[in-house]
C-alpha cells in the first residue's frame, strides 16, 4: 500500500470515519453528478504537500496569560456592571452614572484602584466608589469605551 491516502483523479483526501469500511471521499463534478469515490485495494496516492493538514500554532504560556487576563478583564466589567446596576436599583447612586461606577469598580477588581481602608470592605465597595466617581479624571458615561 502506498503512502497516504489522496485521489489524484478528483485531488481530494480520502477519509475513514465511524464504522467505514475503506477509506472514501465525496465528490461533485462539474456536471452536477455527485458520489462517493472508494481507495483502491492497493491504496491512494501521497499526498501533496499543499493538500496535507497544516500544524496549528501551539500556544505559549504567554499566549495563555494574555487570553487569561482577557477573560478576567471581562468577567470584571460583567460583575462590575450587575454591582453597579445593584447599586443603581437601591438608590445608592444615580441610574444615569451606572456605567461610571461600573468602570470605577471594574477598574478596582483589575487591581487598578485601591481601596483606602481595605478592611472596612462593604463600606468601601460603597463609598469609595462614590467618592471616585466625583474625581474629575473619572469617565462620564458617554466617554467609556464599551
Amino acid at each position: 500500500m502506498s503512502e497516504g491516502h489522496y485521489c489524484a483523479i478528483h485531488k481530494e483526501i480520502f477519509f475513514k470515519k465511524g464504522r467505514m469500511k475503506n477509506y472514501a471521499h465525496t465528490y461533485e463534478q462539474p456536471d452536477g453528478e455527485t458520489g462517493w469515490c472508494n481507495e483502491s485495494e492497493e491504496g491512494g496516492d501521497p499526498i501533496p504537500e499543499e493538500k496535507k493538514p497544516q500544524k496549528k500554532d501551539e500556544m505559549t504560556k504567554k499566549d495563555w496569560s494574555d487570553k487569561d487576563e482577557l477573560t478576567r478583564g471581562s468577567i470584571h466589567k460583567q460583575v462590575a456592571l450587575k454591582c453597579a446596576s445593584g447599586m443603581a436599583e437601591q438608590g445608592v447612586i444615580e441610574p444615569a452614572k451606572v456605567l461610571t461606577y461600573c468602570e470605577i469598580f471594574a477598574r478596582w477588581l483589575n487591581g487598578d484602584i485601591k481601596l483606602k481602608n481595605p478592611s472596612a470592605f462593604d463600606e468601601a465597595v460603597g463609598k469609595h466608589f462614590i467618592e471616585e466617581a466625583h474625581k474629575p479624571e473619572v469617565l462620564e458615561p458617554d466617554d467609556i469605551p464599551y
